[in-house]
């Protein structure tokens, strides 16, 4: 019996995965359809939980940061007024769509000959290279640090705007530090910075760097599974207690780590910052974010307007029996310059890698 989604009689990708005797034409395009677009929902319904983790998605097309105000008090008698307080503007920053797409090669010739199988395996591949792209264009947006000036090819009114990246000296105004009040200069202030080996006073400035800039940040660094056995060694490290965890629990302390994670895993503290394996990350490389509950994410991830990521086009409105392609609008940027930053730990100076 075919799986069915919900109340309705809509076969899985599953179902349709074990079907290998009927052509797609006799199994019927309209059931094949209904499949592929609960499918895409769903997906695309995980791919916004995971991004959210990360980033704060969004349809703006540039927005300015945020601003800081200065005040003294001052004494005064009953006829007095305070000096008036002054805004101090903070940095623009912006995110430009760009158009993916990916070929479906159903044409009907290929639906003659193709099983609801091939069908199903197509949409697999083409959710995985979307996935893969996501993964890829956000790794692209947290390790460079040279802003790009880019049109807005696919908004309107079409006109340049400046992709920036976390803190990079590139003299923005900068908000003051909410703990101290002390300004920052944005001609220096530098959010990616380099050592040629990896020590203990650079990762705690790394975390440093990012919680000046929020009141009650909550500071987590990633780092590559290479680099494991590097941090664990260092100074002060306190390793996480590796064991099984019932991974449903709600109670499993910071300190306890799952014995079955081996890219994806919390691995300890160094001071007060929570140091996390992440598949995505670089070796070499350490990524600090700010991921207080009180803190604006640090990366802004825009979608078209219809909030749509990965959907079906085609030479006519009518998927699918001119379905040709899949596409995707989005665009990567800084959100909060000041909730993240990156140190590489191989070399004096600061390069971007190779992604």
């Amino acid at each position: 019996m075919a799986a069915v989604i919900g109340t309705t009689a809509v076969h899985s990708i599953e179902s349709l995965l074990g079907n290998t005797n009927q052509s797609v034409h006799e199994f019927g395009l309209d059931n094949i359809q209904a499949s592929i677009a609960q499918d895409l929902t769903q997906f695309n319904a995980q791919m916004t939980e995971m991004i959210s983790s990360m980033a704060e998605p969004l349809t703006d097309i540039q927005r300015v940061m945020g601003a800081s105000t200065g005040v003294t008090s001052q004494e005064v008698d009953e006829y007095g007024k305070g000096t008036s307080i002054k805004d101090t503007k903070s940095s623009q920053v912006a995110w430009v769509l760009r158009r993916f797409v990916y070929n479906s090669t159903w044409t009907d010739r290929a639906l003659t000959l193709s099983s609801p199988s091939d069908i199903a395996m197509d949409v697999g591949t083409i959710q995985t290279e979307h996935y893969i792209n996501l993964i890829t264009t956000m790794k692209q947006a947290i390790f460079s640090n040279v802003n790009a000036t880019l049109p807005t090819r696919f908004s309107k009114p079409v006109a340049d705007v400046v992709v920036r990246r976390w803190w990079n000296a590139d003299s923005q105004p900068m908000p003051r530090n909410p703990q101290s009040g002390a300004t920052f200069n944005g001609a220096t202030h530098q959010h990616y910075t380099a050592a040629a080996a990896l020590n203990v006073a650079d990762i705690l400035a790394l975390g440093s760097n990012v919680s000046e800039h929020s009141i009650n940040a909550d500071i987590q660094i990633y780092i590559h599974e290479d680099d494991v056995a590097a941090f664990t060694a260092l100074t002060g490290f306190n390793l996480a207690v590796v064991e099984d965890i019932d991974v449903m629990a709600s109670d499993v302390p910071f300190t306890r780590r799952n014995r079955g994670e081996t890219s994806n895993f919390f691995l300890g503290t160094l001071g007060v910052n929570r140091i996390y394996v992440k598949p995505w990350a670089i070796p070499n490389y350490a990524v600090a974010i700010d991921n207080g509950a009180s803190t604006q994410k640090s990366l802004g991830f825009r979608q078209d307007v219809n909030g749509q990521q990965l959907t079906q086009i085609g030479q006519v409105d009518i998927p699918p029996y001119t379905t040709q392609n899949f596409q995707t609008y989005f665009g990567w940027g800084a959100l909060n310059r000041g909730a993240g930053a990156v140190h590489q730990f191989d070399n004096a100076t600061y390069v971007i890698p190779t992604i």
